[in-house]
């Protein structure tokens, strides 16, 4: 019997965006924000916030990057129609979670959302008063140090 691989697909990534949002205190985030948390909670290691990287060793983390970014809009959109979070209108889109999201992430439990949520919390108050544009620079050297 084949077992469905969840591995690294809109819903899982719908999850981690999830998680994030909630582990950010709730507070609202721009979507850029929210992508960089997720690629650096998921490559951790790289960026020495862990002992590993939940997503396993790559050299590729530029690409990675880049096709993380869209996988972290479709999931916003999959959450946007579930109404686990909200898109807060203004100049810049901000996401926030709802009390459906909030209720649906006390149910993850599995190891790697609890090892994705201790990483995420360690990288969101090492990097806390980043500016998005900021954390985007803080990304990419330490990628391009890497390569």
């Amino acid at each position: 019997m084949l077992m469905n691989n969840i591995f690294d697909t809109t819903s899982e990534v719908a999850m981690q965006c999830l998680i994030t949002i909630n582990c950010l205190n709730k507070k609202s985030l721009s979507l850029d924000r929210l992508w960089l948390i997720n690629f650096l909670s998921l490559y951790a290691k790289d960026f020495k916030f862990s002992d590993i990287n939940l997503y396993g060793d790559s050299i590729y983390s530029s690409v990675q990057l880049t096709v993380r970014h869209e996988k972290v809009k479709k999931a916003i959109l999959l959450l946007v129609s579930k109404h686990l979070i909200k898109l807060d209108e203004g100049k810049i889109a901000k996401i926030s979670i709802t009390q459906k999201g909030q209720d649906l992430v006390e149910k993850l439990n599995s190891d790697f959302a609890s090892s994705y949520k201790v990483v995420t919390n360690s990288i969101y108050n090492t990097l806390k008063n980043m500016s998005d544009l900021e954390l985007l620079a803080f990304t990419h050297e330490h990628i391009l140090n890497k390569e």
